[in-house]
C-alpha cells in the first residue's frame, strides 16, 4: 500500500476517537452510570469485536502467544483505560475539540521522545530543527484553536 493509504487510515482512526468518546459520554449521562462503568462498557465492546476479528482473521486468539512475549507488551489496555477516564473527565469541562487537541499535543510529545531515543524497540528518528519548528507550529495552532471561542 502507498503511504497515502496509510495516512488516510491513520486519519480515519482519529475520527473514531471523538465519536467513541461522545457515545460513551451519552451512556454515562443518559443512563446515569458512573465513569468506571462507562469505561468498562467501552472496553467490553472493544474486547468482543477484537475477539471476533481474531477468530475470523487469525483463526486463533492472541492469549495463546502469551508465553512468547514480554510482560510489558500486555499493558496497553491499561494505558487505554487511563486515556478514556481522563477524556471523560475533560470533555464536559473543556470541550471535545480542546480535549482532543491536547491529546494530540501529548501524543506528539510522547512520539518525539520515543522516536528520538528508539524506546520500546522502535527505530530511532532523531529530533532535528525542522521537527522542532513543526512542533512549535502545532502548539501555536492548538493555542489558536483553544482560545478562538473563549470570550475570557
Amino acid at each position: 500500500m502507498s503511504k497515502i493509504i496509510y495516512m488516510m487510515l491513520a486519519m480515519l482512526g482519529g475520527t473514531v476517537i471523538p465519536i467513541q468518546s461522545i457515545i460513551t459520554q451519552a451512556l454515562k449521562t443518559q443512563k446515569n452510570v458512573n465513569q468506571l462503568d462507562a469505561t468498562f462498557v467501552l472496553y467490553l465492546g472493544g474486547t468482543i469485536v477484537s475477539l471476533i476479528a481474531c477468530l475470523l482473521i487469525n483463526k486463533e486468539i492472541v492469549f495463546m502467544k502469551f508465553n512468547i512475549s514480554d510482560w510489558w507488551m500486555w499493558t496497553s489496555g491499561c494505558f487505554g483505560f487511563f486515556y478514556i477516564v481522563f477524556m471523560f473527565l475533560a470533555f464536559p469541562r473543556i470541550g471535545v475539540s480542546n480535549s482532543l487537541v491536547l491529546v494530540f499535543i501529548g501524543q506528539i510529545i510522547a512520539s518525539v521522545v520515543i522516536d528520538n531515543y528508539g524506546l520500546f524497540g522502535m527505530p530511532k528518528h532523531p529530533v532535528n530543527l525542522i521537527k522542532l519548528f513543526a512542533f512549535a507550529l502545532i502548539i501555536i495552532g492548538a493555542y489558536i484553536l483553544m482560545t478562538s471561542n473563549d470570550p475570557s
